[in-house]
C-alpha cells in the first residue's frame, strides 16, 4: 500500500513539472498573439541536423535583420525544418533571403516565426493529465 502512495506521489510531481513547462509555453505563444509582423533579412545561417528512430530535421540557427520605425534590429533565433536535404535549406535560408517573421513591439528583438497557440502546443498538456490520472488510479 505504501508503495502505491510513493508512486502516485512522483507521479503527481512528474505532472506538475510537465505542467508548469506547458504552461510557460503556452503563455508566452498566447503573448506573441499581439506581435507585429515584418519582413528581416538572413545575415548568417547555421545548420545542425538532428534524428531520432522516427524522423530526421535541420536545426537552422538563423541572425536576422529587420528595421522597426527605422530603428535596424538583429535577432539570433532558431527555427526547425524538416526538410531531408541540407542543400534545399541552405537555399531557404541563404544570407539575404527575406522572411516573414513576428516581432514583440516592447522588445523588437524577441521574434517568432509563427504567433499564437496551435494544437501542437496544447497537445504539451496531454502528458500530465496522463500521469495526473494514472497516479490517481494508483490511490
Amino acid at each position: 500500500m505504501a508503495y502505491t502512495w510513493i508512486v502516485s506521489i512522483v507521479l503527481f510531481i512528474v505532472a506538475g513539472i510537465f505542467f508548469y513547462f506547458a504552461w510557460q509555453k503556452y503563455q508566452f505563444k498566447q503573448k506573441t498573439e499581439q506581435w507585429t509582423p515584418t519582413t528581416a533579412k538572413v545575415i548568417e545561417a547555421h545548420f545542425e541536423k538532428g534524428a531520432d528512430e522516427y524522423e530526421s530535421w535541420w536545426d537552422v540557427h538563423l541572425e536576422l535583420d529587420f528595421t522597426v520605425n527605422g530603428k535596424q534590429y538583429r535577432s539570433f533565433t532558431k527555427k526547425r525544418d524538416d526538410r531531408i536535404r541540407k542543400r534545399a535549406i541552405k537555399k531557404k535560408y541563404s544570407p539575404g533571403t527575406l522572411l516573414n517573421i513576428y516581432y514583440n513591439p516592447k522588445n523588437p528583438t524577441e521574434t517568432v516565426f509563427s504567433k499564437g497557440v496551435d494544437y501542437s502546443d496544447l497537445i504539451l498538456f496531454i502528458f500530465p493529465i496522463i500521469f495526473f490520472l494514472i497516479g490517481v488510479s494508483l490511490l
